[in-house]
C-alpha cells in the first residue's frame, strides 16, 4: 500500500502560480476510474516526449498514459499536494522531477513511493548513450556502419567528446552552483553552448575555462563569483559519485546534437575509408530534438523499478 506524507509543506510551494491548479483542474476534468489509463505529472513541456515512450513501452497491451506538465518542479510538488488522496490510487498517479543540484543544495524536496526523481540533473542525462548516436547516426543522417571495428572507432570518438565537453562543463556547473546556493536568479535557458564550444572535424573544442566562464555570466547577466567559490563547488560536484550526470541535462542534450552532426560532416576523419552517403534525412535543431530523440531512448533501471512499483503493481492488483 502506498503512503502519502500529506503534512509534507514546501515553502517553495506558496509562491508557485496558479499554473500547477489549472493543469490539477486538466487531470481531474479528463481522469476516468474506468479506462484503461495511468496518469502522471512532469515538469516541462518538453519532459513528455521523454517519459511517454520509455512509460508505455513497459505498460501491458491496451493501457495508455497520459502525462500533464505542471511547468517547474515546485508546481509538480504542489499538484502533489492538492491531490485528495482518499479519491485517487496513488499507484495510478505518478509525478516525475529532475534531480537539479539538490545533491548539494538544502532545499525542500518531497519524497513520497510515486516521486520519481532523476538519476542525474534530468532526464536528458540519459541521451549520453553509445547506443542512442549509433541510432541516432543511422536514422537522421544515413550513416551506416560497415564493421564492428568501425562502429568501435565512432563510439571511441564519441566518448572521447563526451569526456572534453564534461570535463569544460565542471566549473559551468560550480558557478551555477554557487548561484544557486546565493539565490541568484540566474536564467540558464539564456546560456548559448554554441558561443563556448565548436566542433574542428569531429574533435569538440572548448573555450578556456576563463573565457567559458566569462561567456556565461555575460549570457545569464549575473556577476562572477570569486575563484575559491567556484572551485570549493566545483570539487563537491567532481567527488559526487557521477559527476558527469550532474551537468545540466539540456547542455547535454545541445552537446549529443552537435556532435552527431560534426560526425556525420566528417565522418572520414574518424573512417577514412568510409564511402557511404551522408545525407540529412530529418530536419532537427533544439526546438525540435527532444521529439526525435525521446522514441530512441532506453528506459534507465531506476524509472523500470518506479513503474513496476506504481503503474504495474496497480495494473496488476486490477487483475
Amino acid at each position: 500500500m502506498i503512503t502519502h506524507d500529506t503534512s509534507v509543506t514546501i515553502s517553495a510551494l506558496d509562491v508557485a502560480t496558479d499554473a500547477a491548479d489549472v493543469v490539477g483542474h486538466l487531470f481531474k476534468q479528463y481522469y476516468q476510474e474506468s479506462a484503461l489509463c495511468v496518469y502522471g505529472f512532469v515538469e516541462g513541456k518538453d519532459d513528455p516526449s521523454f517519459y511517454r515512450h520509455m512509460i508505455e513501452r513497459e505498460l501491458p497491451d491496451g493501457w495508455t498514459l497520459r502525462l500533464y506538465p505542471a511547468g517547474t518542479k515546485s508546481k509538480v510538488y504542489r499538484t502533489y499536494n492538492g491531490m485528495d488522496w482518499s479519491r485517487f490510487n496513488g499507484e495510478r498517479i505518478c509525478f516525475f522531477v529532475d534531480r537539479d543540484l539538490q545533491d548539494f543544495i538544502s532545499e525542500p524536496n518531497m519524497n513520497a513511493n510515486n516521486i520519481y526523481v532523476t538519476d542525474g540533473y534530468s532526464i536528458e542525462n540519459h541521451v549520453v548513450d553509445g547506443r542512442m548516436v549509433i541510432g541516432f547516426l543511422a536514422d537522421v543522417y544515413d550513416v551506416g556502419m560497415q564493421n564492428p571495428k568501425d562502429e568501435a572507432e565512432l563510439l571511441a570518438c564519441f566518448k572521447t567528446n563526451e569526456s572534453v565537453f564534461c570535463e569544460a562543463m565542471m566549473p559551468i556547473m560550480a558557478q551555477i552552483l554557487v548561484w544557486r546556493r546565493c539565490a541568484v536568479a540566474a536564467c540558464l535557458s539564456d546560456v548559448k553552448l554554441k558561443d563556448m564550444f565548436t566542433f574542428v572535424g569531429v574533435s569538440c573544442k572548448p573555450k578556456s575555462r576563463s573565457e567559458l566562464l566569462q561567456a556565461l555570466c555575460k549570457q545569464v547577466g549575473c556577476d562572477l563569483s570569486s575563484d575559491d567559490e567556484v572551485i570549493a563547488a566545483e570539487t563537491e560536484i567532481r567527488r559526487h559519485q557521477w559527476p558527469n550526470r550532474m551537468v545540466r541535462g539540456k547542455f547535454v542534450l545541445w552537446h549529443f546534437i552537435q556532435q552527431c552532426y560534426a560526425i556525420s560532416q566528417s565522418i572520414t576523419d574518424i573512417l577514412p575509408s568510409y564511402s557511404g552517403r551522408i545525407r540529412k534525412r530529418i530536419e532537427h535543431g533544439p526546438t525540435n530534438a527532444m521529439v526525435l530523440i525521446g522514441p530512441r531512448m532506453h528506459t534507465p533501471p531506476s524509472l523500470k523499478s518506479f513503474i513496476s512499483e506504481n503503474y504495474l503493481n496497480f495494473i496488476r492488483n486490477l487483475a
